[in-house]
């Protein structure tokens, strides 16, 4: 996951995960500091970035699945930012159902974002879904970072012949 620590975040969730079976990363921003989360987690093994990352996107590129873990619309923004940038990335993606995330973000390609009911569900939902991982993105009309930066590049250095 990537974002925050803060109450109700729901990124507790990363220790429900099998260590057996899945890498457990957490990319702290530091906006808000929670002591306690920080502390359950890594004391459950899962590994913690804190700061800024100049190059988040190379972690959703890493990674084979993202799990969103919010589960109320009162600790997030209407659109989750994180599972975009994911799902941009090729990364499929978990969220529950009561987060509604398959209504906020326009695109989604067919079965690349699972969402679920309950905590028992994130095991199996997120091996199931990582499967999925692609490197291509997995909302329609997105353009790849590539393409992106392609682009960038032709507008700062006229390669067009502008």
């Amino acid at each position: 996951h990537v974002g925050h620590a803060s109450e109700g975040r729901g990124v507790e969730d990363l220790a429900l995960l099998d260590g057996a079976k899945f890498s457990r990363l957490f990319v702290d921003s530091g906006i808000f500091d929670n002591p306690a989360q920080v502390e359950l987690l890594e004391n459950n093994g899962v590994t913690i970035l804190r700061g800024f990352l100049e190059h988040v996107e190379e972690i959703y590129q890493m990674a084979d699945a993202y799990l969103f873990p919010t589960k109320s619309g009162d600790y997030v923004i209407s659109v989750p930012l994180s599972v975009m940038e994911a799902l941009s990335c090729g990364t499929p993606a978990v969220s529950y159902k009561s987060m509604k995330v398959s209504q906020s973000i326009n695109g989604i390609v067919d079965d690349a974002l699972y969402e679920i009911d309950s905590e028992k569900q994130l095991n199996v939902a997120l091996q199931e879904i990582a499967n999925r991982k692609t490197d291509h993105s997995l909302i329609s009309g997105c353009t790849t970072w590539n393409e992106a930066a392609d682009h960038v590049e032709k507008v700062l250095f006229c390669k067009d012949g502008r």
